[in-house]
């Protein structure tokens, strides 16, 4: 997963993070060929037990 399918954000004392899993493997061999994709979309938000210092976070 890259850094920017990732979002991360902070509302008051709840912190959200959301993305996209995009995810394309290929492998070729001598007597076979293999593709497999796999992409789904993802979103949790936490509620943060005080009020947080938003200029402080680092992710």
């Amino acid at each position: 997963m890259k850094k920017e399918d990732v979002e991360v954000n902070l509302a008051g004392e709840t912190l959200t993070i959301k993305g996209e899993k995009k995810e394309d493997k290929e492998v070729k061999e001598d007597d076979y060929y293999r593709r497999e994709r796999s992409y789904g979309s993802f979103l949790r938000s936490v509620g943060l037990p005080c009020e947080v210092k938003s200029d402080e976070i680092k992710a």
